[in-house]
């Protein structure tokens, strides 16, 4: 004969294993655990230091593809620079060429063949900026040295195979960049603007010599004034070049430039956006006297200015693949996944 009782015993002890959930999900601790891919295990949600060495690393430039970053170290014994290559995933570090003389203005050809750079040398006891690259397919420097000038910068154009040159001229603003010409690094020869009519070059943003804002072609054709008053500098350009982020006196702004409409974010300097151009790291440097006693690095979405990130460091370069900071602290070099 069965038990009446059961199906009332069973009611029961339901009711009181949930009023017994209730109270757990209510007042205990609660733990998600997160869905992992093998890629996450390499960018866990906090700084990874990539390099442990007493040398001070600086001029980080990453691939496209944002796997591996390149950057510098100097010896100053021999005044030699020495380049090196660090795989982000694995941290394999490599390094693949020395220079005589310092080397700075790092930047990754868009095929990921060659990384092109400036190199400072003192010349009949002046200094000079010769332009060189270095090629992965050959593993030689190359050095372009009938361009030397006081100030010379270099940018990739679109295909990989021509390096555009960037000269200041003297009797312009220092924030003026203008192309001095086009060297096909596969004969490394010279070439007018107007002779390569499918170069794609971004569009450069500077300041006059009133510290107004412009944009233009970096031909100087259709120039843009974006700012009428007050003195600015270390302008930044966003990758989709919609916006601006820029300096004026001890404040970071940053601007749309279809409304020309300001938005300050606070202290900073040194700006630089993410490839979403949704996001700005910038430094807040503190100085006593000249001397830099403290230099911090912040991330803010432009969208409420939410900040995302603030870490001890500086020289802050976004991946041009992904939401990753790279950034150097104590000399060394580290990684950090900004997430919204």
């Amino acid at each position: 004969m069965k038990n009446k009782n059961i199906p009332i015993i069973l009611t029961l002890v339901a009711l009181v294993c949930i009023s017994l959930l209730v109270v757990i999900l209510a007042f205990g601790e609660q733990t998600i655990l997160p869905t992992t891919t093998s890629e996450d295990a390499y960018y866990p949600k906090k700084p990874q230091q990539l390099t442990f060495g007493e040398n001070q690393y600086t001029n980080l430039t990453w691939s496209l593809d944002g796997r591996k970053i390149a950057f510098t170290g100097f010896n100053p014994e021999s005044s030699t620079t020495f380049l090196l290559t660090i795989d982000v995933a694995s941290k394999k570090i490599d390094e693949f060429a020395q220079v005589d003389g310092s080397v700075s203005e790092l930047m990754w050809s868009p095929d990921g063949l060659r990384i092109a750079f400036c190199i400072n040398q003192l010349l009949d006891k002046m200094n000079y900026n010769v332009l060189g690259y270095y090629s992965f397919i050959d593993k030689k420097v190359h050095r372009i040295t009938k361009l030397q000038r006081s100030s010379l910068w270099p940018l990739w154009a679109n295909d990989g195979n021509k390096l555009v040159v960037m000269e200041q001229r003297a009797d312009e603003s220092p924030s003026m960049r203008f192309v001095k010409g086009i060297v096909s690094v596969e004969k490394e020869d010279m070439f007018a603007l107007g002779t390569i009519p499918d170069l794609k070059v971004p569009k450069a943003v500077f300041t006059d010599d009133n510290n107004n804002i412009w944009m233009s072609d970096y031909d100087w054709t259709n120039a843009k004034r974006l700012t009428f008053q007050g003195q600015y500098y270390s302008v930044a350009l966003s990758p989709d070049e919609k916006k601006i982020a820029y300096i004026g006196g001890d404040n970071l702004y940053w601007m749309d430039i279809a409304t020309l409409k300001p938005t300050k974010v606070g202290k900073g300097s040194n700006p630089t956006w993410s490839k979403d151009s949704d996001k700005i790291a910038y430094q807040i440097i503190e100085y006593a006297d000249i001397a830099v006693i403290s230099s911090d690095i912040w991330v803010v979405s432009i969208d409420g200015l939410k900040q995302l990130f603030h870490a001890y460091g500086t020289e802050p370069v976004w991946s041009p693949a992904k939401d990753e900071l790279a950034y150097i602290a104590n000399g060394n070099v580290f990684i950090i996944r900004i997430n919204p």
